[in-house]
C-alpha cells in the first residue's frame, strides 16, 4: 500500500490509484501476454530488470560509441567503424584507425587489455603513445569497457588499409611521449584505475558543506499511453530527514542544450523522509503538487534539481542526451505509456543507465 501520509505535501486524494483508461488497458494487455512489447505491471509479481540487463552488452557498447563520440571519427559514413582513408575533417595527417575485427587491418589480433589501455591510456598494441588526436577516456568503469569491447567485435570484420597518422612535430627518431601517469602497457582491464566519482559532472560540483542527502529525480514519463502530451515527474526524498525545498527547482535541458529551461519552482514544499512530490502536465489524469510549465522530449533529454544557490543536486539523462545532466550514461527514451525509474526508490550510482529502469508508470507510488 502507498504510505501516502509520509509525504505531507500529498493531498490524501493522491493515495488512490488512477490510471487513465489506455493504461489500465496496457496493464490487461501485458498481463494477457499479448504485447510481449510492454512491461508487466509493478505488482505482477514478476521482478522488472533494471537498465543495465535490459540492454545486452552489445546494446550498451553501441551506446557506449555514440555517447563518447567514437563512431564520429571512426565511421567512414557507412557504420562499420573501418577508419577514414581521407584525413579527418580539420586534422591534417590524421586517420582514424579501423576499429572492426579484421584480423590484418583492424583489431582482430588486439587482446582486451590491449584495446583496453588504447581507450584509456592511449597507448597502442606494442605500449607506444598514440598521437594526442586521439582522446583518452582513464574514466570508464570495467563494466562500460567490456561491454565497449564486446560491441567493438561484434561488428563485421572488414579489410580496410588506413594510412598511418603521424603525430604533429613528430620527429623520425622521436620516440612516444608516453604519461608517467598511464597505467603500465601489462595492466589487465581488471587491474586498471577504478572510475572518477561520476555522480556530479563538472558543472555540477557539489559545495563542501553541502548536504551527503538530497531529494532526487525518481521517475520520469515524456508520453502517456492516451495522451501524447501527457508528462510526469516524481521527485522522492531518500534522506532520514526532511528536505526543505523552498528557492529550488526543477531545470531541463535539451539533448545538446547548455541553457537551462525552468519547468517548476518548488517554493514552499517541505519533502517528508521517503515522501514524494508529483510534478506533471495538464493532460495527466490526476491531481500532481505542481504543474510543469514547459514539455520534455521524448527522443531525449536533461533534468535537474538546482538548489537556491544553483547547485543541481541531481541530474538524469535520458535517450540520445548529451549534455551535462547525464551521469555515467543516459537512461533509455520511455515509450509512450512508460516511464524510467529508479528501482528501488532513491537509488543511486552515479550511472543513470544503471540507476533507472523501463516500467509502467507509478506516480505518486513507490517504484518496484
Amino acid at each position: 500500500m502507498r504510505r501516502w501520509f509520509l509525504s505531507p505535501v500529498v493531498p490524501w486524494w493522491l493515495a488512490w490509484p488512477r490510471p487513465g483508461l489506455a493504461r489500465a488497458a496496457a496493464v490487461l494487455v501485458a498481463l494477457g501476454g499479448c504485447d510481449p512489447g510492454i512491461l508487466p505491471p509493478p505488482d505482477a509479481g514478476v521482478a522488472l530488470p533494471d537498465a543495465s540487463s535490459v540492454l545486452t552488452d552489445v546494446a550498451l557498447g553501441r551506446r557506449s560509441v555514440l555517447v563518447r563520440g567514437c563512431s564520429s571519427c571512426h565511421d567512414p559514413g557507412d557504420g562499420s567503424l573501418s577508419g577514414l582513408n581521407e584525413p579527418l575533417a580539420g586534422r591534417p595527417g590524421a586517420y582514424p584507425p579501423n576499429l572492426t575485427p579484421d584480423p590484418d587491418t583492424g583489431l582482430g589480433e588486439w587482446t582486451d587489455e590491449q584495446i583496453a589501455l588504447a581507450i584509456r591510456a592511449g597507448l597502442d598494441d606494442e605500449g607506444a603513445a598514440l598521437c594526442p588526436v586521439m582522446p583518452r577516456y582513464p574514466g570508464i568503469d570495467k563494466g562500460e569497457m567490456l561491454a565497449l569491447i564486446t560491441y567493438l567485435r561484434s561488428l563485421p570484420p572488414v579489410h580496410s588499409e588506413v594510412p598511418r597518422t603521424l603525430c604533429p612535430g613528430a620527429g623520425a627518431d622521436a620516440g612516444p611521449a608516453v604519461d608517467a601517469a598511464a597505467p603500465p602497457p601489462d595492466a589487465s582491464v581488471a587491474d586498471l584505475a577504478p572510475p572518477p566519482d561520476l555522480s556530479h559532472p563538472p558543472d555540477l560540483a557539489v559545495p563542501r558543506d553541502a548536504p551527503a542527502c538530497s531529494v532526487r529525480i525518481n521517475e520520469v514519463e515524456t508520453a502517456g499511453d492516451l495522451f501524447a502530451d501527457e508528462q510526469v515527474i516524481e521527485l522522492y526524498n531518500p534522506c532520514p530527514q526532511a528536505v526543505d525545498l523552498d528557492g529550488s527547482k526543477l531545470v531541463y535541458r535539451s539533448s545538446a542544450g547548455v541553457a537551462d529551461v525552468t519547468l517548476a519552482r518548488l517554493d514552499g514544499f517541505k519533502l517528508a523522509p521517503r515522501g514524494f512530490l508529483l510534478l506533471a502536465s495538464a493532460a495527466f489524469f490526476g491531481l500532481p503538487d505542481i504543474t510543469l510549465k514547459s514539455r520534455l522530449a521524448a527522443h531525449g533529454g536533461g533534468l535537474a534539481i538546482r538548489d537556491p544557490f544553483g547547485t543541481a543536486v541531481d541530474s538524469v539523462g535520458y535517450g540520445d542526451a548529451q549534455n551535462a545532466f547525464v551521469r555515467g550514461l543516459p537512461a533509455a527514451a520511455p515509450a509512450a505509456g512508460q516511464s524510467i525509474a529508479r528501482i528501488p526508490d532513491g537509488r543511486e550510482s552515479g550511472n543513470n543507465l544503471k540507476d533507472f529502469s523501463l516500467t509502467l508508470p507509478t506516480p505518486g507510488w513507490n517504484n518496484r
